[in-house]
Parts: structure tokens; sequence; C-alpha cells
């Protein structure tokens, strides 16, 4: 009778022990998916804010492409400065031909 007893005490010592472990494991449990759900919302945020980065990455490299073009505007005008001012060495070359073609003229009324 004695080791009846002795058993039925031990399965009673195992079954509290049982308890008192699932009932701390499950809230651990608990606490650990709302924290891994927590995670996934912040991977999905960063997510998210890769995707901000991306664009606005795109964007700058659209503005960056409008300052290439911008640029070769520029390189352009710079080249129709340069012709204008080629145009405008010549117009004062002309003056400078014509007062010579003067002065020989002068020069031949006098002889």
């Amino acid at each position: 009778m004695t080791v009846f007893w002795g058993i039925m005490v031990d399965m009673l010592l195992c079954f509290q022990i049982w308890i008192i472990v699932k009932h701390f494991a499950y809230p651990c449990k608990t606490n650990l998916t709302f924290k891994q759900s927590g995670l996934t919302m912040t991977h999905s945020q960063l997510t998210v804010k890769q995707t901000d980065l991306t664009m606005t990455h795109s964007r700058l490299t659209v503005k960056q492409t409008d300052l290439t073009v911008t640029h070769s505007q520029l390189i352009v005008k710079q080249n129709d400065l340069t012709m204008t001012h080629s145009q405008l060495m010549v117009l004062h070359s002309v003056p400078t031909v014509k007062h010579s073609l003067l002065k020989y003229l002068h020069c031949d009324v006098s002889a």
C-alpha cells in the first residue's frame, strides 16, 4: 500500500509541475508571438522606407539628368556666345578694312 501512495504522490507532483510549467510557458509564448508580429510590422515599415528611398533615389537621378541636360544647354549657349564673339570680331575687322581702304583712297586722291 505504501508503494501505491508513493506512486500517487509522485504523479500528483508531476501533474502540479506540468501545470506550473504550462502556466508560465504559455504567456511567454504569447509575448514572443506578439513581439514577432511587431518585428514583422517593423520589417514591413522598413521595406516601405526602403521603397521611399528608392523612389527618392529615382527622383534624384531624374534631377541629375535634368542638370546634365541643363549643363549641355549651357555648353551650347556658351558655344553660341563664342560664335557671336567671333562674329563681333569679324564685324570689328570690317570697319578696320574699310578704314584702311579709305586711307588708301585718300592717299590715292592726294597723289
